[in-house]
């Protein structure tokens, strides 16, 4: 089948007539990834200033300070005052130096001015847990979006609007609702459009044993999103598995082209949600996005060499799995089992997953071979050690 996909957000059936252009282009603005998952000062607009205050600038900030962030906390409120013996500053140009990265959570059509005055005291990026913007579908929160976006283009990378952020356990960058993830790193990064679904993952990682190299929930995707971050995950060091839950894209061409390049070096895991009626409407609302057909998900998600997962269960299975196979070692495996039926079964598995199971060279079936059992084994590959009870040498 041809490389042939979608235009306006969707996808189109591969094979189908005419190649239709991106929305954005591939070459995508320099960024500073270090400084965002790593910053050294970390500004937090819209702490509440009052004892006992709520709210998600609040909640992030103590989150933050639970998991034990290592570099310096500027919180930011008009009123001024102090929280947790720390100072808030009116503005953001008050703070006393650079900052690297910064979390806003203030009302939607402030937004665009904490960036910019974030943009000017040299933060490299920013995330925006705020909602209010284009997943409404009124012309004001479009507005506000397109406000970011344009932001975006002077300096400063924006993360969302309408997410939970970054999660990065070897900086201490954390993501509400919670300061309970753990601070341990692993191979395994995620990227997610809902915050919610990034939690469920950081919490069942703590569960079975994931550890994570950074999670991002971007939310609508106004400016930093899918594509782009998996280029970068393509090449970081820290990441050996990359997984999605993606409900839309907003560029499917460079999404197509990001995502073959990723799975071409590392697995990728792809959850996708809003494959039913009901299911695109609802994403339509989520984080503005497109749906798509389940059909041309599956064929675009097979060209490209991702593996697609079917529920959050699944997602979490697969990304331990994936996690505890050696550096490289997703295309091809060896199977061992006790009985026919468990190899056959295990590699239409494998094979769900794009990965092949080939036979094993001659010379290492004939060594394998000698320390099975002889009635009914078999060292091909699948290796089936037939009945696991009867010893090598009847």
């Amino acid at each position: 089948m041809q490389d042939k996909i979608i235009g306006e957000g969707g996808l189109s059936m591969p094979g189908s007539s005419g190649r239709i252009k991106s929305n954005r282009k591939t070459d995508y603005p320099p960024t500073d990834y270090e400084r965002i998952f790593h910053p050294r000062t970390l500004a937090i607009v819209g702490v509440s200033a009052e004892e006992g205050g709520a709210g998600f600038g609040t909640g992030m900030l103590k989150s933050t300070m639970a998991m034990g962030f290592e570099g310096k906390i500027y919180p930011v409120n008009p009123k001024g005052g102090n929280i947790s013996g720390m100072e808030i500053f009116k503005r953001v140009e008050d703070i006393p130096e650079k900052i690297d990265f910064a979390v806003i959570a203030v009302t939607a059509r402030h937004v665009p001015e904490a960036v910019e005055a974030c943009r000017k005291k040299g933060a490299t990026g920013a995330e925006i847990l705020s909602s209010g913007f284009g997943e409404l579908g009124t012309e004001e929160g479009k507005a506000l979006e397109k406000q970011l976006q344009e932001t975006a283009t002077r300096g400063i990378r924006v993360i969302g609007p309408n997410c939970f952020g970054i999660y990065c356990p070897a900086s201490g960058l954390t993501m509400l609702p919670g300061p309970d993830l753990s601070r341990i790193s692993g191979p395994v990064a995620f990227l997610a459009q809902s915050g919610g679904m990034a939690i469920d993952l950081a919490h069942a990682g703590n569960y079975l044993g994931i550890r994570f190299s950074k999670m991002v929930s971007f939310g609508n995707g106004a400016d930093l999103r899918e594509s782009e971050l998996l280029h970068y995950l393509a090449d970081d060091p820290e990441t050996q598995v990359i997984s999605m839950y993606i409900e839309g894209i907003k560029d499917g061409e460079d999404f197509f082209l990001a995502i073959k390049k990723a799975a071409s070096k590392k697995p990728v895991i792809v959850f996708k949600g809003g494959l039913s009626i009901a299911g695109q409407r609802s994403v339509a609302s989520h984080t503005a996005s497109m749906g798509g057909s389940r059909v041309i998900w599956q064929s675009i998600l097979k060209q490209a060499g991702a593996i697609q997962v079917h529920d959050s269960e699944e997602l979490a299975q697969v990304n331990l799995a994936f996690s505890l196979l050696p550096k490289k070692s997703f295309k091809s495996i060896s199977i061992i089992g006790g009985g026919g039926a468990i190899g056959v079964t295990a590699c239409d598995t494998a094979e769900s997953y794009g990965i092949e199971v080939p036979p094993l060279p001659a010379r290492l079936q004939e060594r394998i071979g000698n320390h099975l059992p002889k009635p009914g084994s078999s060292a091909i590959n699948p290796v089936d050690v037939a009945n696991p009870y009867v010893s090598p040498q009847n």
